[in-house]
């Protein structure tokens, strides 16, 4: 049924963009062309790059992303931490999305976004830290608003040093998955707040109020089984 569903919503995507194309008075050969181009990205099996598929088609903008942190190179897992911050309310820093119907199955993640960001980014664009649990494999992310050039960054966090390595965009930085994240989220959630020791500008002393987290962790602990 939600291959049906998928199948009839992605149609319908695409008779729109086609009337958009022939009520913009584009040449027939170009429209034909974008409809053939369009009909691709029905192949693409991953939700975000098929919609980005359509995007770079018919030359829209990425409206679930906002345009301070819109990244055409951006990982799934940057995405993610920057749609989960920016529906943090009422000047709050942390928000959680649960996904699935019990506590062992489905994905969980949180986001932090950084205390002190003024002047570090231009227009004052946030960094967020992000943990999760994600196919039963706990995760800690650090996502930023501008590319950094190190690939390998050194992370110290109240005396537990790790080191975090980079995509290949230079946003999303992370820390090693499984254990080493988990032992970084206890530490991290004993703790009423949290800054960041690095030898990446842009990274160090970077800050996070963590006084809600040791809570807000317990859907990824079951989910993950920490």
């Amino acid at each position: 049924m939600k291959l049906r569903v998928s199948s009839l919503f992605i149609s319908l995507i695409l008779l729109i963009y086609t009337s958009l194309v022939h009520a913009q008075g584009a040449p027939e050969s170009d429209s034909k062309l974008l409809i053939e181009k369009a009909k691709q990205c029905r192949d693409v099996t991953e939700r975000l790059d098929r919609l980005r598929c359509f995007d770079r088609v018919f030359d829209t903008p990425l409206m679930h992303i906002p345009k301070v942190v819109e990244h055409s190179q951006a990982s799934v897992g940057w995405v993610r931490a920057m749609e989960s911050a920016v529906k943090t309310e009422n000047g709050q820093k942390l928000n959680l999305t649960v996904q699935g119907t019990d506590d062992e199955h489905g994905n969980a993640w949180l986001t932090l976004l950084a205390l002190n960001d003024q002047g570090r980014f231009s227009k004052d664009q946030k960094a967020v830290l992000m943990m999760s649990c994600i196919d039963k494999i706990s995760r800690i992310d650090l996502a930023l608003p501008e590319a950094i050039p190190e690939a390998r960054v050194k992370v110290s966090v109240h005396g537990t040093t790790q080191y975090w390595r980079s995509d290949d965009s230079g946003l999303l930085l992370s820390s090693g998955r499984g254990m080493p994240a988990i032992s970084l989220m206890r530490k991290i959630a004993s703790q009423s707040s949290i800054s960041l020791r690095s030898n990446a500008v842009k990274v160090d002393g970077l800050s996070f109020d963590t006084h809600e987290l040791k809570q807000a962790l317990k859907p990824l602990r079951q989910r993950c089984g920490w």
